[in-house]
């Protein structure tokens, strides 16, 4: 903020008197309040006051317009807009925190600066004052909640929309190639067999021919074996397959060892035929071992897209009634889907699921969201790398889930606020500080406890929820 104190002008005045805070104070009491006060001034994009910044001072905007804002960078969310005839900053000298938000200068403002002492002694000499004060506090509250939660949400959407479509394109992405392979392998296909009709393939050679084909689009014969062993193999068929005079036998080296072909084996394999023919027996061979292949790759692209799509609507809930007899480990493990793309580098996942957990009643979209939550934070709380541990326990009518991380831990001093709204343990800019408190929420609408134990070797979030007709 710029400018030395300034003294105020009637006009000003008569602005200040208009505001409820102030209003039916008697003029010696505003005279004496603003005589501790000061006028300040900002020029059109200055920062006033930022996010994190403690401060004592509440703010009366005489002339001018800010924006209020959360978060940095990306992550800057618009709260809102105040112009002359409102105050800002009320929340810091009344709570004794830190400043929860932004506040950068839109127009030049010229403003009142009351500070702490000066408002506690207004609301002790006003009851009006008083009651407008609470009145603001309270309804900035629940706007500013409404707005960072819907703004969460939407955020939180983002994320799963962006891990789904990720883990989405994988699998799109191997049919979209195995459907042109495939297209190719079939051409292959036929110009053989059109080659082995015209040389009027005897009786004697059809069934071994059929045998052939057949473990070819079997399979699975070099799947087993580590990485390095299976190339031993194909390279030791393909000088095999060389040596026997069949063009091109490097290439199709990979598909008839994945088939079951070995080296050693390949004389036995092509004695029923004549010489001139097994050439294109080889290749008749891997073409459908080809085909077949590609089947399967799209069939196994095919069901992970169906696994993603019916983890959605589990998580969602979509078809569902509102509120229903809930199976907590689908819930976890349709949750631990939608979050597959947090968990895949450094995370170390142990599940430790309890028999014969009973179902629970209730709105099976809002419990997602509340393990959604606690995961998301034991991942970040980790840095993305670490051992994440949940585990399901039963206890007389209660169901019990626990996410636990690996990370640094929560200061004792700070353990009791974590699920108080807007308050975060991140830096600046990195969270609206609602996550708990939605979880929390979340939680107690559903008749349920949560509770925290925290060290320097990690933290442990309990869940409890009653059983469902308990």
């Amino acid at each position: 903020m710029q400018g030395e104190p300034q003294a105020t002008e009637p006009d000003e005045l008569a602005v200040v008197r208009r505001h409820a805070l102030f209003e039916d104070l008697e003029a010696h009491d505003l005279e004496a309040l603003l005589a501790t006060a000061e006028i300040r001034s900002a020029e059109a994009g200055a920062l006033i006051l930022a996010e994190g910044d403690e401060g004592s001072d509440m703010f009366f905007i005489l002339e001018g317009e800010v924006e209020i804002t959360r978060g940095e960078g990306a992550q800057k969310r618009l709260l809102v807009v105040r112009g002359a005839g409102e105050v800002f900053g009320e929340m810091a000298p009344l709570g004794g925190a830190r400043r929860n938000a932004s506040v950068r200068a839109i127009t030049a403002v010229r403003l009142l600066v009351v500070g702490q002492d000066a408002l506690q002694k207004l609301l002790a000499t006003s009851a009006s004052a008083s009651l407008t004060m609470v009145r603001t506090v309270t309804q900035r509250l629940r706007s500013a909640e409404a707005m960072l939660v819907q703004q969460e949400k939407l955020a939180g959407l983002g994320t799963l929309a962006a891990g789904l479509a990720h883990e989405l394109n994988n699998p799109a992405a191997a049919i979209v190639r195995a459907s042109a392979q495939l297209h190719q392998a079939q051409l292959a296909a036929a110009d053989v067999f059109t080659e082995l009709a015209a040389t009027g393939l005897p009786e004697a050679e059809r069934a071994p021919l059929a045998g052939l084909l057949d473990e070819a689009r079997g399979g699975g014969g070099t799947a087993q074996l580590a990485a390095l062993d299976a190339m031993d193999v194909e390279e030791e068929l393909g000088d095999a397959l060389v040596a026997s005079g069949v063009g091109g036998g490097r290439e199709l080296a990979a598909v008839l060892a994945e088939a079951g072909w070995r080296a050693d084996e390949l004389a036995q394999r092509l004695a029923p035929f004549a010489p001139e023919r097994r050439a294109a027996v080889v290749r008749c061979a891997a073409a459908a071992g080809e085909v077949a292949q590609l089947l399967r790759e799209t069939g196994i692209a095919a069901d992970a897209i169906s696994e993603i799509v019916a983890s959605v609507k589990s998580y969602s809930y979509l078809d569902q009634a509102p509120v229903q007899a809930i199976d907590v480990h689908a819930g976890l493990e349709s949750t631990l889907v939608m979050l597959r793309h947090k968990l895949k580098d450094g995370i170390e996942l142990e599940r430790d699921f309890a028999d014969g957990v009973p179902r629970i009643a209730a709105h099976g979209s809002e419990l997602n969201q509340v393990w959604t939550n606690l995961i998301d934070n034991a991942i970040d709380a980790m840095g993305g790398r670490g051992r994440l541990r949940i585990a399901t326990a039963v206890e007389g009518t209660w169901v019990t889930v626990s996410v636990c991380d690996g990370g640094p831990g929560i200061p004792a001093e700070l353990q009791a606020r974590v699920f108080d709204p807007f308050f975060t343990t991140k830096a600046v800019g990195s969270g609206t500080g609602l996550g708990l408190h939605v979880v929390y929420s979340i939680v107690k609408r559903h008749h349920g406890r949560v509770r925290l134990s925290s060290d320097a070797g990690g933290t442990c979030f309990y869940v409890e929820l009653p059983v469902a007709g308990a």
